[in-house]
């Protein structure tokens, strides 16, 4: 939710509400969305322009669990689901500011604004299945639900919401986690230090306030829920107090003003005189919501604690110790007695009686009702709460069930052409149909997503009741129906077979699967030969870190492998290695040798980095190569999505063991540069000769499955003058430039300049 201008205002006297303290051996709650969104804005050192570095953010995540589990701390995460009416608003505003991000987003400005991956989401799950860590997902907003499990385990909450100042519970705000663990000086292990804050702390400010009416100020003071402007006649007759402006600003002069009147009431009191000066019409609406808002402060659920792991018994004990006692009104809201206080003179430029965006008449409330998940379980099947839960989904599986909207996702992208969600409609169209079959019967979807250049386009997606000929199942009837034939659906909306995909690794599958789609759908500029190299080669890497360990310093390297790598070096100078053509994929997957993957690394290494001189010269930053991958991120996730709700015919692909951004951007450019791409990789692993029949093996496999794209060159540059003509003809196996365009009918392509098949037009 979050109140404007809270946080500010406890930041202000930091000195009394927060409090050092440390983590260890305990329950954690953590607000999935925010650490997700703090990890990767602060750890992570990701090439953002390129569309991210899943590795890295990957690594980062991991870090900070392994820390948290070696303090002896049980991490509980929950991350939000699906959007509420109150948030719309907030979600297209922030769309467009994402949209507009992304459009000045380049290497030398990166650092000054953060544009989240496209699959940020899933590589946060991944690492957290990954590592046993218990993780839920609300279905609608997750803060309550944070709040009651915080307040049922008598546990802390971290996050980065100015709510957690209002909800009664311990709350570490994610900014004041101190780097690193320390020994624990009390016992054995470790702990992490911090700052907590509790509203015992923020009473001794205002010690004749009872804590139970921290929630009506918040709802005075305005959430997602209700507005501050309904209740502008009573902060008409509010005295703000006489501080200095430049020090305090009138928002937080209203908050301190709202304080100190709240010390010397009752929570009844106070909410009869609140009501009191209102319009009498408008009364029983306004108590309705402000009773709900109240009580999603007082009131602890323990709905989420079964999709934590804690057993039916373990909830049931709990909640005899812990009664909830909702708040209701006890006075008659019809017959108020109204008390004339005339209005404050304030001395004070600014309206702080409404918010500044209402727009409202004064006829109209400001006023949004939640959800009701009541409403939702009962047009789905109870395993598909269950899933929804257990963070199995996407967020938006819920907005396309209750409102048949999808807010689609911003990323980094050529705004000169088509938004990259287009690449997706075929699997939009499919999830959808699943998810409405049985349960809204709905054939449009609205979707809401990048139009011409930076503005904000709502299409409609029209889907038939029938997929391949045959009917939609219903969504109550999805799971009942074989393994098989939902991987069917899958297959056949990817438009894959088995033949080829049963040659890869389990894990790799559907990665290779939806590179089949991305060559499918994109238009063929993005979806060239070196594209195709690039995205298998990265997939090297996988392998390199799966044998050797993760590094990504080849300073570290260099000290730790140095001796053994001169060895190699020198042992393998003279060799030539000639790879199989018909050896399985996962036959050479299986042979791969440690070895050859520390000497590949150093090559590896060069391109996870951006090269400096982007920061440098902006016109060396080429958006359509980002664009091109961008395509494939955004089928990778929709694939990823489907393959989900069809109960994981495939195994999930490890995204961030697959995808590194900046270094597919740099393959692509050095892929691009060369005559022949498969000499030029037969030398970068001739002393990997492993990896290289790896690479092999996987090229020959999805060679008949991916030759558009294959056919599709853009490195057939112009003809060398021969430099060996005294040797004669012969040229060497190991000059990778050795190439005759003259030989080649391929039409040279440059996906950077928009008018190069003019000139090979006859």
């Amino acid at each position: 939710m979050g109140i404007p201008g809270l946080m500010t205002y406890m930041n202000q006297h930091s000195d009394v509400h927060l409090q050092r303290y440390s983590l260890h051996d305990s329950y954690l709650v953590i607000d999935g969305n925010s650490l997700a969104s703090q990890l990767y804005t602060y750890d992570t050192k990701s090439n953002s322009c390129f569309g991210g570095d899943y590795d890295k953010y990957a690594y980062c995540i991991s870090n900070f669990f392994d820390e948290l589990l070696r303090c002896n701390i049980t991490p509980l995460v929950i991350i939000d689901g699906g959007s509420e009416d109150k948030k719309m608003n907030t979600i297209y505003k922030r769309t467009r500011d994402k949209i507009h991000a992304a459009r000045n987003l380049m290497p030398s400005r990166q650092t000054r604004s953060v544009l989240f991956p496209l699959l940020l989401k899933e590589t946060f799950k991944n690492i957290l299945s990954q590592k046993n860590i218990k993780c839920a997902q609300s279905l609608f907003e997750a803060d309550d639900d944070l709040a009651s499990v915080a307040r049922l385990l008598n546990c802390p909450v971290l996050s980065f919401d100015s709510d957690f100042y209002v909800f009664d519970v311990m709350y570490v705000p994610y900014n004041t986690l101190d780097n690193g663990i320390v020994r624990n000086p009390n016992g054995n292990g470790f702990m992490k230090n911090c700052k907590v804050y509790k509203i015992d702390f923020f009473l001794q400010r205002f010690p004749h306030m009872d804590r139970t009416l921290m929630p009506l100020a918040a709802t005075l003071l305005g959430n997602d829920y209700i507005s501050r402007s309904n209740f502008k006649d009573f902060f008409s007759t509010l005295k703000l107090p006489k501080t200095s402006k430049r020090k305090f600003n009138g928002q937080q002069r209203m908050i301190e003003a709202t304080f100190r009147w709240l010390e010397n009431q009752t929570l009844d009191n106070a909410v009869a005189k609140v009501l009191s000066k209102l319009n009498p019409s408008k009364r029983e609406k306004i108590l309705e919501v402000m009773e709900m808002v109240i009580n999603g402060y007082l009131v602890a659920s323990p709905r989420m604690l079964l999709p934590l792991g804690f057993s039916p018994e373990f909830v049931n004990n709990l909640l005899q110790k812990f009664p909830n006692k909702s708040y209701k009104f006890q006075q008659d809201v019809n017959n108020l007695k109204v008390i004339y206080e005339p209005k404050a003179d304030n001395d004070d430029e600014t309206d702080l009686s409404c918010d500044e965006d209402s727009g409202g008449s004064d006829d109209k409330l400001d006023i949004v009702m939640p959800e009701n998940e009541s409403n939702l379980c009962k047009i789905v099947p109870l395993w598909f709460i269950q899933e929804f839960n257990a963070a199995n989904y996407p967020s938006y599986f819920i907005d396309m069930l209750t409102r048949q909207i999808y807010v689609c996702p911003v990323q980094i992208e050529d705004y000169s052409q088509p938004t990259c969600i287009n690449v997706s409609l075929k699997l939009i169209r499919v999830i959808f149909k699943l998810l409405s079959s049985g349960t809204t019967n709905c054939n449009t979807l609205e979707y809401v997503t990048r139009g011409k250049l930076t503005s904000i386009v709502r299409d409609k997606l029209q889907c038939d009741d029938s997929i391949f000929n045959c009917k939609f199942p219903a969504l109550s009837r999805l799971r009942e129906m074989p393994l098989m034939i939902r991987k069917e659906i899958l297959d056949n909306t990817l438009e894959v077979t088995d033949q080829v995909m049963n040659e890869f690794p389990p894990e790799w599958r559907l990665y290779i699967a939806t590179i089949k789609h991305w060559v499918n759908e994109a238009q063929p500029q993005f979806g060239t030969n070196c594209h195709l190299y690039a995205l298998l080669f990265t997939m090297l890497f996988h392998v390199i870190d799966k044998k050797i360990g993760f590094h990504r310093s080849q300073s570290y390297v260099d000290k730790k492998f140095g001796q053994q790598l001169n060895a190699l070096r020198q042992s393998r100078q003279n060799l030539h290695y000639q790879p199989a053509t018909n050896m399985y994929v996962y036959q050479a997957y299986s042979m791969v040798n440690p070895d050859d993957c520390l000497l590949a690394l150093r090559f590896f290494l060069s391109n996870f980095s951006m090269d400096q001189s982007l920061l440098m010269n902006p016109k060396k930053f080429h958006i359509s190569t980002v664009h091109a991958f961008s395509l494939f991120q955004n089928c990778l996730r929709h694939s990823c999505h489907l393959n989900a709700l069809l109960g994981y015919p495939y195994p999930h692909p490890n995204i961030a063991e697959l995808l590194n951004s900046t270094l597919l951007y740099n393959l692509y450019n050095c892929f691009k540069q060369r005559h022949d791409i498969d000499v030029y990789i037969s030398n970068v692993l001739q002393t990997s000769p492993s990896l290289l029949q790896l690479f092999v093996s996987m090229l020959a496999t999805v060679r008949s499955m991916f030759a558009k794209a294959i056919d599709n060159r853009i490195n057939v540059g112009k003809r060398r003058k021969n430099r060996n003509k005294n040797r004669g003809n012969l040229q060497s196996p190991d000059d990778e430039d050795a190439y005759d365009a003259e030989n080649d009918n391929v039409s040279y392509y440059d996906a950077n300049n928009r008018y190069s098949m003019l000139m090979n037009q006859g």
